[in-house]
């Protein structure tokens, strides 16, 4: 009986780890990492082909992709993520089943909504009495002050959170004017408004007028008076 050698070929070595390069939101590449929809896109590279593992909070995806011929590959939830910190990491798997060593970490937040700052009124201190408004919001947000009339003017809240916007005199009045405040969040969220009215305190001078008197003589040069 003659015997037909077979060939045994062992690879136990796996294929380098794949890179995940970064996360797209509806606005394009999200640098700040931080997505306003619950279904963004991570794309990253590895082996020609590949196929990749994906492990989201450290928990195995049911469904892995594929590397197109130049290594690229992509990926988006089929349901929609949770409003809260995430982590991804990509495995490549080669033809005989070794799994790579982990890519890089990429650590992101979805963040799809955004809550209605407060807002509040200082009466000014300054010679105009032109009232200040201040509030809370979420840190980094810019705030948008608008009335009847149009856009006014924004700010930005701090690290805390705290903001505060001086009305332009042009805006103000001595009669109450009603603003509406909202804020967009660093992950482009616009909230609802939160109204606001606001008060230009006069500072008007009173003048007093004295009755006039013969006893009294004023010069025009000197404002004084003198008895005669």
């Amino acid at each position: 009986q003659t015997l037909t050698p077979v060939t045994i070929t062992v690879d136990d070595t796996p294929l380098a780890a794949p890179v995940v390069s970064g996360i797209v939101d509806g606005t394009g590449f999200d640098i700040d990492r931080i997505v306003s929809i619950t279904t963004p896109t991570i794309s990253g590279t590895a082996a020609a082909s590949s196929t990749v593992n994906l492990y989201l909070d450290g928990v195995a995806l049911t469904k892995s992709v594929t590397a197109n011929s130049s290594g690229e590959w992509t990926w988006t939830p089929s349901t929609a993520l949770t409003a809260a910190a995430h982590t991804l990491v990509a495995r490549t798997v080669d033809a005989a089943g070794n799994e790579s060593g982990g890519s890089n970490l990429l650590t992101f937040t979805v963040d799809a909504t955004a809550a209605a700052p407060t807002a509040g009124v200082r009466t000014g201190t300054d010679s105009t009495a032109i009232p200040v408004l201040e509030g809370v919001a979420e840190a980094g947000a810019t705030i948008n002050i608008s009335n009847a009339a149009g856009a006014v003017g924004s700010a930005t809240a701090d690290a805390a959170g705290n903001w505060r916007f001086l009305i332009p005199a042009t805006a103000a009045d001595t009669t109450a004017v009603s603003y509406t405040v909202t804020q967009t969040d660093v992950a482009g969220n616009t909230s609802s408004g939160t109204s606001v009215s606001a008060t230009r305190v006069s500072t008007t001078a009173a003048i007093v007028l004295l009755p006039f008197s013969s006893h009294h003589r004023f010069s025009a040069s000197t404002c004084s008076s003198s008895s005669r």
